[in-house]
């Protein structure tokens, strides 16, 4: 049985995780998830703050009647995420236990990319693979695995929480490494990836394959692309009056 520890400062969930597969009870996961919400409406000072109660709860109750099969801790942590969303609180939210995300981290499951959003589109900014590919920093990543990015960040970000209705901030920490983070944690694991990718001024859209890595080669000495420095020593301002 999965335990909570709850803390409302910065850190607000750890859940159990391992690689393993071990299936729990619809029973024993509505248990805890009725726990979690027990102590939202206790100790949660802004769960109804930006949206009403009735629609609270409807959203809750919805997460909480899907649970009718048994499901892994990956599953039943996706649920989790989706109702610290609905707190609209940004310093509320749920991690991991060092060791599970160590042993997770370690596995080779991760799409070997980083993003940036720009007008609603990923753009990749960072490649980690070992394997060299025809990929270039500001490619426009279309799709991954068959599916189209436009359907992946639409299960993505509500498991990104923000402060009341800021979408800008889903859209900006969806980039870096969250991307790849949260895709293998909805999608599962994948040895390997088929993306589609598009070049800045070009229609084609290319589609390649490209092993997964594991998270610990998320740095900068595996990166594959040469970094850019801008010099803002050109720039200068003046001051135009004092009311600022």
């Amino acid at each position: 049985m999965m335990k909570f520890f709850y803390s409302f400062l910065l850190l607000f969930l750890l859940v159990p995780f391992a690689n393993g597969q071990k299936l729990f009870t619809p029973q024993e996961l509505q248990e805890d998830f009725d726990y979690l919400l027990e102590a939202f409406r206790d100790q949660h000072q802004g769960l109804y703050q930006y949206v009403s109660r009735g629609e609270v709860d409807q959203a809750t109750e919805e997460i909480r009647s899907s649970i009718v099969e048994p499901m892994t801790r990956a599953a039943f942590f996706e649920l989790i995420l989706k109702a610290v969303e609905l707190t609209n609180e940004g310093h509320t939210g749920a991690s991991l236990p060092k060791g599970a995300m160590a042993r997770v981290g370690l596995d080779k499951s991760f799409l070997p990319v980083t993003l940036k959003s720009c007008d609603r589109q990923l753009i990749i900014t960072q490649y980690f693979g070992g394997q060299q590919i025809d990929l270039q920093k500001g490619d426009r990543l279309v799709s991954v695995n068959g599916e189209p990015i436009e359907d992946i960040i639409e299960r993505l970000l509500p498991l990104i929480v923000t402060d009341g209705f800021n979408e800008t901030s889903r859209w900006e920490w969806i980039g870096s490494a969250t991307f790849s983070q949260l895709y293998r944690l909805t999608y599962g694991p994948f040895k390997s990836f088929t993306i589609g990718v598009q070049r800045y001024g070009e229609r084609d859209i290319r589609t390649l394959e490209i092993p997964a890595i594991r998270y610990t080669r998320f740095k900068q000495r595996h990166a594959q692309f040469a970094p850019k420095v801008f010099d803002y020593k050109q720039f200068t301002f003046k001051i135009i009056d004092d009311t600022i």
